[in-house]
């Protein structure tokens, strides 16, 4: 009885929406029929002022928290049950019985269980102190991708996910941080992921399009697969399959290069697979897959999965930042693509820096080291410059602090 008690209280609590109930009372308007749409607090300022909506957010951000308090402290249910009763609340928002099962997104009860929820995880020192890079990143990410597009959407679609994986990677898994996990979800799917659709926020010109190569875009995270072989099988198994297919690769290319008719043939009934500065020289998916082979077979394991994973990800964030939002030159490359490069190697490295065991001084040069080379006019194909130039660098760093030690 107490389990459903608490569920129930958790729904009527989230019910109670003071943006219906102030624009009956202020302006005697359903505010669902007026602005967004919605009965939160972003609607209540945009139709019925500023002063309403204090109330409103500081009700709807608290109400899903005391759903919470109530079910622990005074129904004393178990704590997966009152983070249900939690749940209830955000259903209680978006459905409340009373206005035909339609209100609001729920974004607000979710954010603040989730501020509840994070201040739980991280209220020991020693766990804060122990997480300090992970939090590092995350408000670089937050002040890079704010700079790159001027949304919020967009800072949100980047930040959120890697949060979930951090509060999971960080604390294990546990009813807490499933809890906390599905209220990132939630916010992340409400407010940032249908936006972005709505509003076409990622939408690429036709021009912009041809450029990326949607569909090699696409592909370029599969080459994780060597890594996970490398882990699984083990290097030589991994190391010859990646050898086998870059070797395919570079056969191809160089009967293509070979065979100026072939070549021209190729081109001109398979646009949607070559870039035009590939007319005359190796595709830049033959390049990748050489950097990713020789830093795989020369390098140790930390370093060779670091540089791969920045070549795979560093690259697809500069690439598609640099087309979408790119404003000012910086060397042949985008101020704002370099800087999502970087900030994706960052992410990247605080997210495997534990299981890889390196530092955060590492990760950091590794990620800077990747940027220039991608971005520098070296001559040389970025996708080479990348993984060489960074893996001689950090094992260079290694060695140098070793002989400091």
């Amino acid at each position: 009885m107490r389990e459903a008690a608490a569920i129930l209280i958790g729904y009527l609590i989230g019910s109670i929406l003071p943006a219906y109930i102030l624009g009956r009372l202020i302006k005697g308007i359903d505010i669902r029929q007026h602005g967004t749409g919605n009965a939160g607090t972003v609607n209540t300022a945009k139709v019925l002022g500023l002063l309403p909506a204090v109330p409103t957010a500081i009700y709807d951000t608290l109400k899903g928290v005391g759903a919470v308090y109530i079910s622990l402290k005074l129904l004393r249910v178990s704590e997966p049950v009152a983070y249900a009763s939690g749940i209830a609340a955000i259903a209680g928002h978006v459905f409340p019985f009373y206005l035909g099962f339609r209100g609001g997104q729920g974004v607000a009860t979710a954010v603040g269980l989730m501020l509840r929820n994070l201040f739980l995880l991280y209220s020991d020192l020693q766990k804060l102190r122990a997480s300090y890079f992970d939090w590092l990143v995350l408000l670089a990410a937050v002040l890079a991708f704010w700079y790159i597009s001027k949304r919020g959407t967009v800072v949100g679609v980047v930040v959120l996910p890697v949060l979930i994986y951090q509060v999971i990677l960080r604390n294990g898994v546990n009813p807490l941080t499933i809890f906390t996990g599905l209220l990132i979800a939630h916010i992340l799917f409400v407010d940032i992921v249908l936006n972005i659709i709505k509003e076409r926020i990622f939408a690429l010109k036709p021009e912009a399009r041809r450029s990326l190569k949607l569909w090699r875009f696409a592909l370029r995270p599969f080459a994780v697969l060597f890594l996970v072989f490398y882990e699984l099988i083990g290097k030589p198994f991994a190391i010859t399959l990646l050898g086998g297919v870059t070797l395919a690769f570079l056969l191809f290319d160089l009967v293509r290069l070979s065979h100026s008719r072939l070549n021209l043939l190729l081109f001109r009934n398979l646009m949607m697979v070559f870039k035009e500065k590939e007319a005359r020289r190796f595709s830049s998916m033959t390049l990748f897959l050489i950097a990713s082979s020789i830093t795989l077979l020369l390098f140790e394991r930390s370093i060779a999965f670091l540089v791969m994973l920045f070549l795979i990800f560093g690259d697809m964030f500069a690439k598609f930042f640099g087309l979408r939002f790119g404003r000012r030159r910086f060397f042949h490359k985008t101020v704002e693509g370099s800087l999502a490069h970087l900030i994706c190697c960052l992410i990247v490295g605080s997210l495997v820096k534990g299981r890889l065991r390196l530092s955060p001084a590492e990760v950091v040069l590794g990620s800077a080291v990747a940027t220039l080379a991608e971005a520098a006019p070296t001559g040389i194909d970025d996708n080479l410059s990348v993984g060489l130039i960074t893996s001689i660098v950090l094992k260079a760093f290694r060695f140098g602090a070793s002989l400091l030690d």
